[in-house]
């Protein structure tokens, strides 16, 4: 029996878990203790850390690994290999809450237990990508280029992760080249593997025809993501030559996706993911307008920006996948699940306004940390009735596939 959909209930399960902490990190605000020894911004890194590394990766790479079997591809081992993504992942949450990326005393020694468990994790990424590249001619064409980028994108990332494990063995202190290190390696992973993956997999959902706009959009999204990290480094450290590139690169990128977007357009679908992928795309076009970063760091937009990212647009294209993976006597529940999923995940990004200079001051009140702390719970609980409603998820045969592989 395929084992994906099983491992898809560990990542989902891994939402739930790291969207609670979510939820109590948001509650800090009203009075709700916090974990002994660990910090809010520990707790940030946690969640974030978890919903990364154990739910959208593992997430995205299961849908892909679902579709080139379904395609004929044998994805050997692909089950196992994206399970210990999921496991490693959540093994790092409590590393990162008590200690975040400092070092943990363990017997007396000081052990980078949440560096070493991350690192791990990216051989899972390489395994993924060697299963990817070795079968990915079962994909079609504009799927194939795209899911093609994105999983280079992947690979490529874990070269700033790589630098920065250098540079503090090195102990270099030019913050271009430390914090350059970091932003290269989430810049590349959030908007080349994760964006452009979901990207990709609506192109294989509605058969997308080949198109000579989106290979010259994909060339345009490789050129982008040369530079696009240079503009989330504090622009004190960037030399000018450099952020003039590095803006150059992002409005590449932007016009690029943004591309994708208009051709995946004519499926009304598909709008519910494409409206706030839009958002994203002309966001990143026009962030390296002189003073639009600077702004949007004032006005506290960074924070909703993710999430509309990672939530409205990534998270989204998942579960509208693997709700299709239900017994077919649930599927009608289980498309009206990812609906409910879709409107809850709006919920908590429309929640969050509350905390950027955005929000109308006749609308701000002592109720806006009760606002954003009840819309976090909403995705979460999506989730959980989806886990609790749908008792043949897991167990359902892949067509095509008899065996685990």
């Amino acid at each position: 029996m395929n084992a994906l959909p099983r491992v898809v209930a560990f990542a989902l399960a891994s939402f739930v878990f790291a969207g609670a902490a979510g939820v109590w990190m948001r509650c800090a605000s009203l009075g709700v203790a916090l974990p002994a020894q660990a910090s809010w911004e520990n707790i940030r890194h946690a969640h974030s850390h978890t919903m990364f590394f154990s739910w959208v990766t593992p997430g995205l790479m299961a849908v892909i690994a679902f579709k080139m079997r379904q395609a004929g591809a044998v994805m050997r081992q692909i089950d196992n290999i994206i399970l210990t993504a999921v496991l490693l992942g959540v093994a790092s949450f409590v590393p990162f809450m008590l200690n975040g990326y400092q070092a943990s005393i363990m017997g007396g020694k000081r052990i980078p237990l949440s560096v070493i468990l991350s690192t791990v994790s990216m051989l899972t990424w390489y395994a993924f990508a060697w299963r990817y590249f070795k079968e990915r001619h079962v994909l079609s064409n504009p799927a194939r280029s795209t899911l093609n980028l994105a999983v280079a994108a992947l690979v490529l990332s874990t070269v700033g992760a790589w630098m920065r494990g250098i540079f503090v063995a090195t102990r270099e202190t030019d913050r271009f080249f430390t914090d350059g290190a970091i932003h290269a390696f989430v810049t590349t992973f959030s908007l080349g593997w994760l964006f452009v993956a979901a990207l990709g997999l609506l192109h294989q959902r509605f058969k997308t025809p080949d198109d000579p706009r989106l290979r010259w959009a994909n060339k345009a999204i490789v050129i982008g993501l040369c530079g696009t990290w240079i503009l989330s480094v504090a622009q004190p450290f960037v030399p000018d030559h450099l952020w003039s590139f590095g803006a150059v690169c992002t409005m590449i990128f932007g016009l690029g996706t943004f591309t994708h977007i208009g051709v995946l357009w004519k499926n009304q679908s598909a709008r519910v993911v494409l409206i706030p992928a839009a958002a994203v795309s002309l966001i990143q076009a026009h962030a390296g307008v002189p003073g639009i970063m600077r702004w949007a760091d004032e006005a506290h937009l960074r924070i909703p920006y993710l999430h509309t990212l990672f939530l409205l647009v990534v998270s989204v294209v998942v579960v509208q996948e693997i709700a299709g993976w239900v017994d077919k006597r649930q599927l009608q529940r289980a498309k009206k699940w990812a609906q409910g999923f879709t409107i809850c995940a709006w919920i908590l990004v429309i929640g969050l306004w509350p905390t950027t200079t955005l929000w109308p001051a006749l609308l701000r009140s002592s109720f806006d940390p009760w606002i954003v702390a009840v819309s976090a719970a909403f995705p979460v609980l999506a989730i959980m009735v989806f886990v609790f409603v749908s008792p043949g998820f897991a167990g359902r045969k892949q067509p095509g596939v008899s065996c685990q592989r």
